[in-house]
């Protein structure tokens, strides 16, 4: 009973994340790409002929074309090409749905930090997926002409506007915000422009090597003290002398690359999404920090240590001392010393701060008596963070359901692990009849879940002990907002459907009544409390997705 009964919820599961997929996929691009990108859903990966022969009620050419779109957005990959039948398998990249959630948040982001020049060529990338650098300059010149420039004055010499945004783009590579495409080794290069034969796009970041021969502890961890390691000649400096560059460019020998090619026309661009997962997440992060430790300069002094950490997860985190954050957000925030050092107390004993990379040198050589004096590094506890809260998002969610009493028995059952009926009573300071009733409620819903252990060998007398399964409660939680998530789409496009009659005389220049205007400006709150609804589903989304 329980395997078919895990089953059933793993089907259910994946039911409702395939209606998100195939949802945005007809929002996006229509009914055509959706029915493709269905049965890859259906049936996984496949080649170009078994694709075309389950969607037969397609004609074979727009088969190719939508799995052309599909690759040009990224929503699409293609494997290895198999040397016996040279026929390369394509899947969906799930990662990619998720990452197109938030692009109208990307392009407000790039418009804020870098002009309006940035958020045309960042807006075309959006548009079309891919693009080599000629193409997207050209796709953002006729953009830029249109929104400035009447049909009567666009100027005939347009290279000052071309080399504006030439410098735009240039300036997008080196931020990250934009970066090389992958190859696509496929027999489409005559419809979609890709280098074949080129070594382009981010690769996997390798984890630093430490070797365990002839290795030494040093404030817990092992290091390498092999003389020809430069990891451990910046390990063994003072701790507040170490090149913190070193933490961040571990692998970036791809993007330096990335730098000094941005000029050649035949490479493909694509969103660097990556980026704005972790800004994302670093919004995410001291909008937290602000509001547990209720100090403006907290939030801004994690801040500023989150813009230090690099994208990619598989790089290490540069510690940092307090004489580092002191000089480091001496002209941001003004802030003492002795101000600094109790906050960072305070937000380490809140777990904000990792505690294992609070580290402490000893010894007695001189190196290590020269950093005595200001020995302690932090890191930010990310994963402590994002793990507190998805647990307050799932608190929430438990007692708008089950009310106020069953936040906080969820809460203690989470906190706490596993308890007794009469312990949970005691400790959420309730009848014990009342946490039976809410236990058993919230057991039907899946957010508890009851063990029986055995007290003696015989198996006579057993006890009961309420748990929470947080990876279960975790997909539940995303099975309702992929949910919600489709729902606010679809009313969202209902709505815009309602109206579009009276936006058409509006672009036409026809005159429209008072009534007619009325629904137009109710219609646009609609739309924007839809939009933000959907934003913060979007949201919640990454989170307990965990920015991947």
């Amino acid at each position: 009973a329980v395997f078919f009964r895990r089953a059933k919820d793993c089907s259910m599961f994946q039911k409702r994340k395939q209606l998100f997929f195939t949802h945005s996929l007809s929002r996006h691009f229509g009914q055509t790409v959706e029915a493709v990108g269905k049965s890859l859903l259906t049936y996984g990966g496949q080649p170009l002929s078994s694709i075309i022969s389950k969607n037969s009620s397609l004609h074979p050419e727009k088969v190719v074309q939508s799995l052309l779109v599909l690759l040009q957005h990224g929503l699409v990959t293609a494997s290895s090409i198999d040397t016996t039948t040279a026929k390369p398998s394509y899947s969906l990249d799930g990662n990619m749905f998720h990452y197109r959630l938030n692009m109208a948040w990307y392009i407000v982001n790039v418009r804020e930090r870098f002009g309006s020049d940035a958020g045309i060529i960042f807006e075309a990338l959006c548009k079309h997926g891919k693009l080599t650098r000629t193409a997207l300059l050209a796709t953002a010149t006729k953009v830029k002409i249109t929104q400035e420039y009447t049909i009567e004055k666009i100027p005939e010499d347009q290279t000052e506007i071309q080399a504006k945004l030439k410098h735009c783009f240039e300036k997008l590579v080196k931020q990250r915000v934009i970066r090389r495409a992958d190859t696509l080794k496929k027999s489409f290069t005559d419809k979609i422009r890709v280098p074949r034969n080129k070594r382009v796009g981010m690769q996997p970041v390798q984890h630093v090597q430490v070797s365990n021969k002839r290795s030494r502890k040093v404030g817990g961890g092992v290091i390498n003290t092999q003389p020809n390691s430069q990891f451990t000649a910046q390990m063994l400096l003072p701790i507040e002398n170490l090149d913190h560059q070193m933490f961040a460019t571990v692998g970036d020998d791809d993007h330096q690359e990335e730098v000094k090619g941005g000029g050649q026309d035949e490479v493909v661009w694509q969103i660097y999404h990556q980026h704005f997962m972790c800004e994302l997440r670093n919004h995410e992060i001291t909008n937290y920090v602000k509001k547990r430790v209720d100090d403006e300069k907290a939030a801004k002094l994690i801040s500023r240590i989150l813009r230090e950490y690099p994208v990619s997860g598989c790089v290490l985190r540069p510690p940092f001392t307090l004489a580092h954050m002191h000089s480091m957000t001496a002209k941001t925030i003004n802030m003492s010393r002795e101000v600094l050092t109790k906050l960072v107390d305070l937000m380490f004993s809140l777990h904000i701060l990792d505690s294992k990379s609070k580290q402490k040198f000893c010894g007695t050589t001189a190196t290590n008596a020269a950093i005595m004096a200001d020995s302690w590094a932090y890191t930010v506890d990310i994963e402590s963070i994002l793990a507190e809260l998805k647990a307050e998002h799932a608190q929430s969610m438990v007692q708008s359901k089950f009310g106020g009493s069953a936040g906080r028995i969820f809460r203690l059952l989470v906190d706490r692990k596993r308890l007794e009926e009469k312990q949970v009573a005691e400790m959420a300071i309730l009848p014990k009849k009342e946490v039976r009733t809410l236990l058993q409620s919230m057991m039907r819903e899946g957010f508890t879940k009851l063990q029986e252990i055995p007290k003696d060998s015989a198996r006579r007398r057993m006890l009961h002990l309420w748990t929470v399964d947080f990876t279960h409660v975790c997909k539940i939680l995303m099975d309702r907002y992929y949910q919600t998530w489709v729902n606010l789409s679809i009313r969202c496009a209902r709505e815009a459907k309602n109206v579009k009659p009276i936006l058409s005389k509006i672009n036409q220049g026809i005159a429209v009544n008072r009534d007619e205007k009325d629904q137009v400006e109710r219609w646009k709150a609609v739309d924007r409390k839809l939009r933000h609804g959907m934003a913060e589903v979007a949201g919640l989304i990454h989170l307990f997705r965990e920015y991947e």
